[in-house]
């Protein structure tokens, strides 16, 4: 029967050691890289997002006065409209 004693041995080939150790390193290297990566996208998208609400702000401005514009050009062409019918005598005052 064998007995149990406290010595522990490990014996890995240094091949293999070298493996693990270069194999940890690059992963370690492409989780940085890739949350690196993963951060630079996230700034960007919240810029494009600002840049995107400052032109739809803008848009909507240039609606707004477009809309005016229309609507003063129509009360317009109504009061000429009216002036000319008046003219010919269709529409009495």
């Amino acid at each position: 029967m064998t007995s149990l004693n406290d010595s522990l041995h490990v014996n890995i080939n240094i091949k293999w050691l070298i493996q693990i150790i270069t194999a940890s390193v690059l992963l370690t290297a492409s989780y940085f890289k890739v949350s690196s990566t993963l951060d630079d996208h996230g700034a960007r998208i919240t810029q494009i997002h600002d840049e995107i609400v400052g032109i739809q702000m803008r848009l909507d401005q240039m609606e707004k006065e477009h809309v005016e514009e229309i609507e003063h050009h129509n009360e317009e062409l109504i009061q000429e409209n009216k002036s000319l019918l008046e003219k010919i005598g269709i529409r009495k005052r």
